[in-house]
């Protein structure tokens, strides 16, 4: 099993763009004297099936060609996994996920879905990927008690995304605007971000990489 402890400083959130133009959801890549340590792609997605599966696989490829080290894959699946998955996940030995072979693109492929986080024990402290896995799967209708919603980690997540949502009302009322009210440098800022959906863009890479840093902060034990 691999232990990653202190990430905080273990670990920076690099580029999830890769070389040939395709993109991952988050990417964090090992920094400093710990370079030997493998980056770590993760995924959410709303179902998971074979299809997937291959992306992911190609994303690890892409990967270990910058990194020269296999990664460790997260993936977050927010609906269902498709029967493929369900019959070839196996047992996993990190809390409440679920592994997918994967040898020899990647040092382990974890999966996170509400089969694991239904049978989970949600007495706080929780892990902080599982209270990633709550977060995404569950919204604000999260099966955990009163008391878990008070949980540093979730309680950092909500105050992100309220963030992130009214940045993003923001902007729609800003874009609503007739253009005959747009003053100067309303032009200028547009121009600068080139269309409504780089804005868009531009908030969730800022909105995942805040994530990250919140889940991580006090380390996770893989």
């Amino acid at each position: 099993m691999l232990h990653l402890n202190n990430t905080e400083n273990e670990y920076t959130v690099g580029s999830s763009e890769w070389s040939d133009g395709s993109r991952s959801d988050l990417v964090l890549g090992p920094r400093g004297p710990t370079k030997q340590l493998p980056p770590i792609i993760i995924e959410v997605e709303q179902s998971v099936d074979k299809d997937f599966i291959k992306r992911v696989n190609h994303y690890c490829l892409q990967a270990y060609n910058k990194y020269k080290c296999d990664p460790l894959v997260l993936i977050i699946c927010v609906d269902k996994l498709s029967t493929y998955v369900m019959e070839t996940k196996t047992p996993s030995s990190v809390t409440d996920c679920h592994s997918f072979p994967s040898n020899p693109w990647a040092k382990d492929c974890l999966i996170v879905s509400k089969i694991n986080l239904e049978e989970c024990n949600h007495t706080p402290p929780l892990d902080r990927f599982v209270t990633l896995g709550l977060f995404f799967i569950y919204h604000a209708k999260m099966p955990v008690e009163a008391e878990c919603r008070q949980d540093h980690t979730i309680k950092r997540l909500y105050e992100l995304a309220h963030q992130y949502i009214k940045a993003r009302q923001k902007v729609e009322r800003f874009c609503r605007l007739p253009i005959s009210a747009w003053s100067a440098d309303t032009m200028i800022i547009l121009v600068h971000l080139h269309m409504k959906s780089q804005i868009y863009r531009k908030r969730r890479i800022q909105w995942w990489r805040q994530a990250a840093h919140a889940v991580i902060k006090s380390g996770w034990s893989l």
